[in-house]
């Protein structure tokens, strides 16, 4: 009801209160202020073509979203409030209300590009202006059922503290959904997201088939490789445990090491079952994860911005000292590095962690990013 004038007669306090309680209950029940823009931008009144669940769905849950500059014209502005929507196209069947307990930090000077990401770290991809925007508050997803053409309404608006984003810059919201008092759970929720795939001359990496490792179940592994000028983190699962000693060789052949054949049988040096698979051509030293139950081992590596690296395939393996196994030392299987092309700037990165057990480690990363309205 913007514009209604209250008058009371005669002037009173009373009626000063009055007039000031009608503002009140009037300002509340008015219509929520639909969004200026979008992160990205352009999606105010288009669906976006995928959907994701945090962190929106589960609780416990750690998500960083960052959307590059190149997706963002909001302009240098005071950010206030922040909205989402539920997915329309992609989501099948009822989704059920619910209320998490969120906390967010928004940060844009010196975040990382999207495609210089880090996948190992929440805390490597903050920005020196990283700032506290909303503090353990309870937000409310109202029930809702996909049909019909077109975006979702913004059903979800979440006033936060003001922050400046500097045009010009990425832009990163760090989601922090907190335990519920009756413990951890799940609600069927999706919001509405965009999936920037990644172009078919960016890189990658992939572990090589046959699969064999030692111990050769229950490993695990997981990559992004860019282009020249972008980054390389990888890393393998080795079941070792925490704060082993680890080495990755990296090589440029699977075929010949120092003369010998590869695959090179380490049986006779003490560690049966084990293989070498790549020639080593440089390593890189460390540990395996501090906590955590996987035993991992990764690599954070920049890509020199050097056109004659595209393309360029590279071969890893990982070792973990691990003397309660084997003759002990645990090998992983053979990964494949593959450089990409110089290809266009990844548009947004999402990384997420969904369970009982929060920490600077993303469990998953995604080249999607959730459709946020701004005011």
């Amino acid at each position: 009801m913007t514009g209604t004038r209250c008058v009371l007669s005669p002037p009173s306090r009373i009626a000063t209160i009055s007039c000031a309680l009608v503002a009140t209950f009037t300002a509340a029940a008015a219509p929520a202020q639909n969004p200026v823009d979008t992160l990205p931008t352009n999606y105010l009144t288009r669906e976006a073509n995928a959907r994701h669940w945090v962190p929106v769905q589960f609780a416990p849950s750690r998500a960083q979203s960052t959307w590059d500059s190149s997706v963002i014209a909001i302009g240098t502005r005071t950010i206030t409030r922040v909205s989402l929507r539920p997915d329309m196209a992609q989501t099948a069947g009822a989704m059920v209300a619910h209320s998490i307990p969120l906390s967010m930090h928004m940060s844009s000077v010196g975040v990382p590009a999207p495609g210089h990401v880090s996948a190992l770290s929440y805390s490597y991809n903050r920005g020196s202006d990283r700032t506290q925007v909303l503090a353990n508050t309870n937000v409310s997803f109202p029930a809702f059922t996909p049909g019909g053409s077109g975006p979702a309404p913004w059903t979800v608006a979440i006033p936060i503290q003001p922050f400046a984003y500097q045009s010009g810059n990425s832009l990163q919201i760090e989601w922090d959904v907190g335990m519920p008092a009756g413990g951890s759970t799940s609600w069927n929720w999706f919001c509405d997201a965009e999936r920037f795939d990644p172009d078919a001359s960016y890189g990658y990496f992939v572990r090589d088939m046959p699969r064999n490792a030692c111990p050769n179940s229950g490993t695990e592994f997981a990559g992004d490789v860019g282009g020249p000028g972008e980054q390389l983190h990888v890393w393998f699962s080795s079941l070792a445990g925490t704060s082993r000693p680890a080495v990755m060789f990296i090589g440029t052949s699977q075929t010949s090491f120092g003369g010998a054949s590869l695959p090179m049988d380490l049986s006779p040096y003490g560690f049966p079952g084990c293989k070498l698979w790549t020639s080593i051509d440089a390593m890189v030293a460390g540990s395996t994860d501090a906590s955590g139950v996987l035993g991992r081992f990764g690599v954070y590596l920049p890509i020199p911005f050097d056109p004659n690296l595209a393309n360029l395939r590279l071969y890893c393996q990982d070792f973990v000292l691990d003397p309660g196994f084997g003759g002990g030392v645990r090998a992983s299987d053979q990964g494949i590095i593959q450089i990409g092309n110089a290809v266009p700037r990844r548009k947004g990165k999402h990384l997420y962690t969904y369970s009982t057990a929060i920490n600077d480690l993303p469990e998953f990363k995604l080249d999607l990013v959730p459709i946020v309205g701004i005011n």
